[in-house]
């Protein structure tokens, strides 16, 4: 008797299923495949439950976000409020310190007025003219007379005082001494005190100006011209312009003056005479 192929074919077919179910291959195949179905699900799961915290975590992480965004706008209303508070506040306060310093400011003028006009009451005008005395009083007397100088608006003038022991030459304003048509030194020593334009100590003094235009005597050149007077202290020098390096204390303009024996006038210096 003989087989074709197909019989054992069939017979390989079921030999080797045979196999498989003495060896328990199916079985095992079941149990593997229903446990990858189980660690499939378990991962699954374990993705769901971690996206699920994921999704809190952000949901917690937003609510504090929006949390932190109203407390911000909040903070920043009440910085807004308080600023606007503290400005108007400042305003009010700079206002009103205004008002109390324009108060004042005018019940000083208001005051000042008044005491002008008082003054004014007690004022007589007089005319001056060149080299005529008046009395002041019945101890002091007063001789204007005209100095050259720039008389844009009204003339120039210096001023003989006399007193019941003294007499004062008085010249705060003038231009070289040579353009004055008296003998300045000769004046000095006919009076007992001089007090005599200082505006400059000498030339150069102000860089960049032709100090010809402001012709006023330079202090040393009236030094020069009045050093054979026996007795220079009673020669003062007044009118000192900013510029005059004299005004500096303890300078070399000022211990020129002083140690040549002149002398300098100060502010609320008093006279006697």
């Amino acid at each position: 008797m003989s087989f074709d192929a197909t019989f054992w074919v069939a017979v390989s077919f079921f030999i080797f299923f045979g196999v498989l179910i003495y060896f328990k291959i199916p079985q095992n195949v079941n149990n593997l495949l229903t446990k990858m179905i189980v660690d499939i699900k378990n991962e699954i799961n374990e993705s769901e439950k971690l996206r699920t915290e994921s999704k809190k975590l952000l949901d917690d992480a937003q609510t504090k976000l929006n949390s932190a965004t109203s407390e911000t706008e909040k903070i920043l209303n009440e910085v807004k409020d308080e600023s606007e508070k503290l400005i108007i506040e400042m305003n009010e306060k700079f206002h009103n310190s205004s008002e109390i310093k324009k108060n004042a400011a005018q019940q000083k003028i208001n005051q000042m007025k008044e005491n002008a006009i008082k003054d004014i009451k007690n004022i007589s005008i007089k005319k001056l003219k060149n080299e005529k005395t008046i009395e002041l009083n019945n101890r002091v007397s007063l001789t204007p007379f005209l100095v050259p100088h720039r008389d844009e608006f009204s003339e120039t003038v210096g001023y003989k005082i006399q007193g019941p022991n003294k007499s004062i030459i008085f010249i705060p304003d003038i231009d070289k001494w040579d353009k004055f048509d008296k003998d300045i030194v000769q004046i000095v020593l006919d009076n007992d005190i001089a007090i005599l334009d200082g505006s400059f100590y000498q030339n150069g003094e102000i860089p960049g100006r032709d100090m010809s235009e402001i012709p006023h005597p330079f202090i040393i050149e009236s030094m020069d011209l009045m050093e054979s007077i026996s007795d220079i202290s009673d020669i003062f020098f007044i009118h000192l312009n900013h510029t005059n390096p004299a005004l500096i204390e303890n300078s070399d303009a000022q211990k020129q003056i002083l140690d040549s024996g002149f002398n300098i006038a100060e502010f609320g210096k008093m006279i006697l005479f």
